[in-house]
């Protein structure tokens, strides 16, 4: 059963810490922010769907991603950081492949996608990036949003100085 676009919180602040969750319906890769957060795979299938978009847009983050899978370097709950030639102001520094599945076609799990945001999260505070930018999952998932929305809350606002934008597909949300 499909959840209403709007039944998801447009904005989660921390009661501890300046940190925020902004929620949108839309494109992910196109929102202006010091990194994306890539959901991708430990076999550099790219594809299908968002993985498709982002091999299309930036090809040299694709040619690492692939290469590191090719070398089994990409391993589930780990990051791969790739800053982005194209860069500011309207590109972002980095992009973060955060492996939460190890083959393309696999099913997503929570534990993976906890492992995945640990990485992600690990990462963005050792760049020091203050707004990060990430879909709330694959297409593909029969994940509960409000089981992820959670996760993202309790995983995400560790960070007190970071804006998290947080993409919901057109489609809507399981």
């Amino acid at each position: 059963m499909k959840q209403d676009f709007f039944d998801f919180p447009k904005l989660v602040e921390s009661t501890q810490t300046p940190a925020k969750i902004h929620y949108q319906i839309g494109e992910f890769l196109t929102q202006v922010s010091c990194a994306l957060v890539i959901p991708t795979n430990c076999d550099g299938v790219a594809a299908f769907g968002m993985l498709a978009d982002v091999d299309a847009r930036f090809a040299y983050n694709q040619q690492i991603y692939k290469a590191a899978c090719a070398n089994h370097s990409m391993h589930i709950g780990e990051v791969l950081s790739v800053k982005n030639k194209q860069g500011p102001p309207l590109e972002p520094y980095f992009i973060i492949n955060a492996a939460v599945k190890q083959h393309w076609g696999d099913e997503l799990t929570l534990e993976n996608l906890a492992k995945g945001l640990e990485a992600a999260v690990v990462e963005v505070d050792r760049l020091g990036l203050s707004c990060v930018s990430l879909p709330v999952w694959d297409n593909k998932t029969t994940l509960p949003f409000g089981v992820v929305n959670d996760l993202f809350e309790s995983i995400l606002l560790k960070l007190p100085y970071v804006e998290w934008h947080i993409f919901v597909p057109k489609s809507g949300c399981h």
